[in-house]
């Protein structure tokens, strides 16, 4: 699929930029990326995007304030619950979860969109996938370290981050 194509392409950009993708518009990257989530549920295209919007999210910051005024986190959530099964797709997905999650607004939208339940459920699905394991936990390491709210909401769930 072309847009699978494209996804990667810009996500090997990225990568292979000593800057991050000093060569890309980020925004519009991004804007584009988001649209291909929303429009295929193809699992290829969905580890192609999400691990673009990873790297981007690495090196720009500009891409993290996107992420807290736009609604992709959903996006991204529903295709999580789609495609559980695709531990490329979830890898990427929670990478860029735990580099989103740095930023305090990120978080803010990670949480309200429901974040704690989709990533505890991930931990419990994939239990064996040590990648997955360790982007779920430094997620919610940097939700807890950026919001009190956090914090007591990720308390309530402990016993399923710990049972994970």
């Amino acid at each position: 699929d072309i847009q699978a194509e494209a996804c990667g392409a810009i996500w090997s950009i990225s990568a292979n930029s000593e800057s991050g993708g000093d060569k890309i518009n980020h925004v519009n990257a991004v804007k584009y990326i988001v649209i291909a989530i929303q429009r295929h549920s193809d699992v290829r295209l969905l580890e192609q995007a999400s691990g673009a919007l990873w790297r981007l999210s690495i090196f720009n910051p500009n891409i993290k304030a996107i992420c807290a005024k736009d609604d992709w986190i959903r996006v991204l959530f529903q295709g999580m619950s789609k495609n559980s099964n695709s531990l490329v797709f979830l890898e990427n997905a929670c990478g860029l979860l735990s580099t989103l999650s740095t930023n305090v607004e990120c978080s803010s939208v990670i949480y309200s969109q429901g974040g704690i339940n989709v990533i505890v459920e991930t931990m419990e699905a994939h239990l064996k996938a040590v990648d997955i394991q360790q982007y779920c936990c430094l997620t919610i390491r940097n939700m807890a370290a950026g919001s009190q709210e956090i914090a007591s909401a990720l308390t309530s769930s402990g016993k399923s981050i710990i049972n994970a």
